[in-house]
C-alpha cells in the first residue's frame, strides 16, 4: 500500500495506531527468555486479537516485512534447539511415547508462533518502498542521525527506514487533526531508547507526533487506550 493511502485509511478508521519493528515480531519466538517480565507471546495474542476485532490498526513498514522472512526462519530454529533442550531434561523422567507426544507438541508450538506472527502480518496495513522517504533514510544514515550513530551506519539503515516512515505517516495524521494513540513497538533499546529515555534526537521527533515508545506489547495490553470517538 503506498505511503499516502495508509495515512488516509489510518485517519478515516479512527483507530489507534500501532508500527511494530522487526524485533517486536521476531521476540514472539523467544519462549524461554527469562529476562523478559512478561510471556511476550501471550501478550502478543492479546494484541493480535485486538487488532483482528477492529481495535487497533497495526501498520508494518515493508522493510520490516522483509527482515521479519530473512530471519524468520534462523529464529525459528533457535526455538526449536531450546525447546530440544527443554525436553532433553525431561528424558529420565518420560516414558517413549510421552516423548513423541512432546516433539509433536514443539512442531506444534513453532508453527502456531510463526503462525501468529504471519496472521498480524495479514491483518496489517504493510507501506510499500517509497523513493523520496528511502532517500531520507539513507541521508539520516549518513548524517549519523538517531537511530543511525557512528560506527554503525549502515548496519542501522533499516532502522533509518522505520523511523522516516513513522515520523511522515504520524505528522501526516497530525496535522488532519487525527488524535488517537500512535504505539512503536520496538526492543532495541540501544538505537530508540527506552519509554522513560527515548533516545535524544528521538525524543523530540516522539514528542512533536505525539508518538508512545513501548519496548513491548505489555502497556497496550494492560493499560489500553481510551479511544476518542470521533465524527
Amino acid at each position: 500500500m503506498e505511503v499516502d493511502e495508509t495515512v488516509d485509511s489510518l485517519y478515516s478508521s479512527g483507530l489507534p495506531v500501532i508500527f511494530s519493528d522487526t524485533c517486536s515480531l521476531l521476540n514472539t519466538f523467544e519462549i524461554f527468555n527469562d529476562k523478559r517480565k512478561e510471556n511476550f507471546l501471550e501478550t502478543f495474542r492479546e494484541v493480535l486479537k485486538r487488532i483482528e476485532d477492529k481495535k487497533y490498526n497495526s501498520v508494518i513498514v515493508y522493510k520490516v516485512a522483509e527482515e521479519y522472512e530473512q530471519n524468520c526462519s534462523r529464529t525459528l530454529a533457535q526455538l526449536g534447539i531450546e525447546l530440544n533442550y527443554f525436553f532433553s531434561k525431561m528424558n529420565h523422567y518420560i516414558s517413549e511415547d510421552e516423548k513423541s507426544k512432546l516433539t509433536v507438541y514443539s512442531d506444534k508450538l513453532s508453527s502456531g508462533v510463526r503462525g501468529d506472527v504471519e496472521k498480524l502480518l495479514k491483518q496489517s496495513l504493510i507501506c510499500s518502498k517509497q523513493v523520496n522517504l528511502f532517500n531520507q533514510a539513507v541521508a539520516r544514515m549518513n548524517n549519523g542521525e538517531a537511530p543511525a550513530h557512528r560506527g554503525k551506519r549502515e548496519s542501522t539503515l533499516g532502522d533509518c527506514i522505520i523511523m522516516e516512515y513513522i515520523s511522515y505517516i504520524s505528522s501526516q495524521l497530525r496535522g488532519k487533526g487525527y488524535s488517537q494513540p500512535i504505539h512503536f513497538v520496538s526492543s532495541n533499546t540501544k538505537d530508540f531508547g527506552t519509554p522513560l529515555r527515548p533516545v535524544d534526537k528521538l525524543k523530540q521527533l516522539f514528542d512533536l507526533h505525539e508518538i508512545t515508545l513501548h519496548n513491548d506489547y505489555w502497556y497496550i495490553v494492560n493499560n489500553g487506550d481510551n479511544v476518542i470517538v470521533t465524527s
